[in-house]
């Protein structure tokens, strides 16, 4: 199944709106004074001369009938052919507009190729704000404005202003669903008997001299009939609808990149500006490639058993010959863990004869009978916080000296869409009784993407401010059936998304591709490949680029499941890893 960052049904209901409210009925004056509304805080002083911009979410094409007369260059940009016919015949003048119909993770244009940016009244209406948010800042020069307008969630109204507003949104969410002829008819019925009434009164108190401020509506006190027919079919005709206060809307702006932020002080709520980070570029997916659904499943779990030794030391021979220790470029560290049945019938740590030197371990005479320079990483998995259970289940550990940390869980879900919800509170209760109680031991988890593996994101999971967890394993698996080649850009890609969602470099874990084939199924509808040596080598080349001397790497994984390839059975890959555990200490 495929994602992207769009809903078809609002996308359909906004090119009928348009259609419907072309704009063509609003005076000059109604719609300049409007523009003013939403555009008083952007920094016209800071553009170069003959600018090239962008409107993403035209629709219309009342924003960019204003802007496009200013500016050398502006590519109007929408997801509704219907939409977009409107805009053309709007801004039939401007021959300085470009049209473009591509959904906001699909932008058909370079990164960093426009010196402004502005998106009014359309980012709330995707699935993914923030994403959307990346993918206009992606767009910008260093230095350059994005202008922003996202529903407010009335944190500065009245308890009783936000009460109306919950009635209206249920009416909202029964509306949206309706054909749209109906809809039509019911929001200019509300236009009439509500938007109009309460606009009228709030003139009349402002007046009189006083302040309509907290009267609903009185935003419109100044607007014609047309305008608010347009505003009632877009506020009660569209079936999604995401609101933020201006603090989560300022932390999505700083997490994709911009600073030197600016919020408007009036309505409407809220408009703000930012300009992209001259310090760093934005490291994000490439914005003209489609999104994929997060396969719930698609971390084959577990192995079986142990490749015979003297198969690893012909294989270390082989890579030997053949330049297979490129170690240089990896990264380089002390600490490598494979995990997953790490011990075989008689007790015996097997992951040791590639050179893995910290144990996968879930009992304490499996910590006992690690070899001697073998430390422990000791599975949880609970995420219930310091209850009775969890804390039974590590004090056991507390004081042995094979001890390295705790693994306490593995693709935590904080959502509960793909798996029980794990709490950040939950963990960040876990992680500090192991700080308080067994100093020294470390807290580790690997983060399970929320988006794809094109355009992964770690935004509103865990991070060292909400969790207290030490670690953090990133696992992209590059290597699959669907590419003619492994994408080993995704490694920097989710290195990115871990950065911008606040997780520094020096807390990441490299997980790298050790299994392929067998009934797992990747977010591309293809399957994973085991990779070769080759390939290999130029994972752990990138990874070294990015993570030159992690606390430990993670090759995922040792053994096998439903009939998949892993490490345990890749006598070459067993080679390889052989000799980088060997040369990689720092």
């Amino acid at each position: 199944m495929r994602i992207r960052n769009i809903d078809d049904v609002t996308v359909r209901s906004f090119g009928k709106e348009w259609s419907a409210y072309d704009q063509s009925c609003l005076s000059d004056e109604e719609a300049t004074r409007r523009f003013d509304e939403y555009f008083d805080i952007f920094p016209w002083n800071r553009l170069p001369q003959d600018a090239t911009g962008a409107d993403v979410g035209c629709g219309s094409g009342r924003w960019a009938a204003q802007v496009a007369p200013q500016v050398g260059l502006l590519h109007c940009i929408d997801a509704s052919r219907a939409a977009l016919e409107v805009a053309q015949r709007n801004l039939a003048a401007q021959s300085n507009c470009r049209f473009h119909e591509a959904s906001v993770d699909a932008i058909p244009l370079p990164p960093r190729s426009l010196d402004f940016c502005y998106s009014v009244g359309v980012l709330h209406h995707v699935p993914d704000t923030l994403a959307g948010i990346a993918a206009c800042v992606r767009l910008l020069k260093p230095g350059a404005p994005l202008l922003l307008y996202l529903y407010y969630d009335l944190e500065n109204r009245p308890w009783w202003f936000r009460k109306i507003w919950k009635c209206t949104d249920l009416l909202r969410r029964g509306i949206a669903r309706l054909p749209f002829w109906p809809k039509r008819a019911l929001t200019e019925a509300i236009a009439a008997t509500v938007y109009w009434p309460l606009a009228r009164l709030a003139a009349l108190i402002e007046y009189l001299g006083g302040n309509p401020a907290n009267l609903p509506l009185s935003d419109h006190r100044h607007d014609s009939f047309y305008t608010m027919r347009t505003d009632a079919f877009d506020r009660f005709g569209t079936r999604l609808e995401q609101r933020f206060s201006r603090a989560q809307i300022e932390a999505m702006m700083r997490r994709t990149g911009l600073d030197e932020i600016r919020f408007s002080e009036r309505p409407p709520y809220w408009c703000a500006v930012g300009c992209r980070s001259r310090a760093e570029p934005l490291r994000l997916a490439p914005a003209t490639e489609d999104g994929d659904a997060h396969a719930g499943g698609d971390r084959p779990p577990s192995a079986r058993g142990a490749v015979r030794a003297f198969m690893v030391a012909t294989a270390c021979m082989i890579a030997s010959c053949t330049g297979g220790g490129d170690a240089h470029a990896a990264p380089k560290t002390a600490l490598h863990h494979a995990p997953n049945r790490n011990f075989d019938s008689r007790g015996h740590y097997v992951p040791g004869r590639a050179g893995f030197n910290l144990a996968d371990v879930s009992s304490v005479a499996q910590i006992n009978s690690l070899p001697d320079g073998v430390k422990a990483l000791v599975w949880v998995g609970q995420c219930r916080g310091a209850d009775p259970i969890f804390i039974k289940t590590v004090s056991q550990y507390i004081g042995n000296p094979r001890l390295f940390g705790f693994f306490l869980m593995d693709d935590p879900d904080p959502t509960g869409r793909y798996y029980p919800r794990c709490t950040a509170e939950n963990l960040k209760a876990e992680s500090d009784w192991i700080h308080v109680n067994v100093p020294g031991a470390k807290t580790f988890i690997v983060l399970m993407k929320m988006s794809s593996s094109k355009k992964p994101s770690f935004i509103d999971t865990y991070n060292p401010g909400n969790t207290h967890i030490d670690l953090y394993g990133i696992d992209p698996y590059p290597c699959r059936t669907e590419l003619a080649n492994c994408d080993y850009d995704m490694i920097d890609r989710y290195v990115a998304a871990a950065e911008t969602w606040g997780i520094p470099r020096d807390r990441i874990v490299p997980v790298y591709q050790t299994f392929g084939g067998g009934g797992w199924m990747d977010d591309g509808g293809g399957k994973y490949v085991l990779p070769g040596v080759d390939q290999m080598k130029e994972m752990l080349a990138r990874w070294g680029r990015l993570i030159p001397t992690p606390v430990f790497d993670f090759a995922y994984s040792w053994g096998s499941q439903r009939n998949d390839l892993a490490l345990e059975s890749a006598p070459e890959l067993q080679a390889l890893f052989s000799l980088h555990n060997k040369a990689a200490a720092p």
